[in-house]
């Protein structure tokens, strides 16, 4: 009997993990045709198929990135902005996350939600000169030059091998 019953056990823990990894396996396979849709610009595609693999791993927080990114990419500001912005509170987020909240919110000319995005995204990352240099590219578009400018300043400083900054720095 307790044999019978330990040899129960282990072919339920072995059933348990093989599903569980098959369910990882599936997903990650679901995530790169998601990703080679959206690479290939059928957003469409993409955006069902990162929405399968979410159905599978409905916390990962790199296939909710890429999905509202696709939105992004797909013109849909209203559905990116939606899924975007709760990654930024999270602890898992990253400047990509960031850069494309960025791009969303200058996109819905939401300009002053982009800017405290931005100021925040610095001070959690304060060494990201992609993260300076989105801020001096907003500032100037806002006209706002002088912030421009000791922004890409401050990103040289701060990551001299990001070489947007030199670029925008001495445009």
């Amino acid at each position: 009997m307790n044999i019978r019953s330990s040899l129960l056990k282990a072919f339920i823990i072995a059933g348990v993990l093989a599903t569980h990894t098959a369910i990882a396996q599936d997903s990650k396979e679901l995530y790169n045709t998601a990703s080679k849709f959206m690479r290939n610009g059928d957003y469409s595609n993409a955006i069902l198929v990162f929405n399968q693999a979410l159905q599978l791993e409905p916390d990962n927080f790199e296939y909710k990135k890429q999905l509202g990114f696709t939105y992004y990419l797909k013109g849909d500001l209203v559905k990116a902005r939606s899924i975007i912005e709760p990654l930024l509170g999270s602890r898992d987020a990253d400047v990509q996350v960031y850069q494309i909240a960025g791009n969303i919110y200058i996109g819905r000319e939401e300009f002053k939600t982009a800017q405290k995005m931005y100021e925040k995204a610095l001070k959690k990352f304060p060494n990201s000169g992609e993260l300076y240099n989105d801020n001096g590219s907003l500032l100037m578009n806002i006209k706002l030059y002088d912030g421009a400018l000791r922004s890409w300043i401050k990103g040289i400083e701060q990551d001299p091998t990001f070489p947007g900054n030199y670029y925008n720095a001495t445009k």
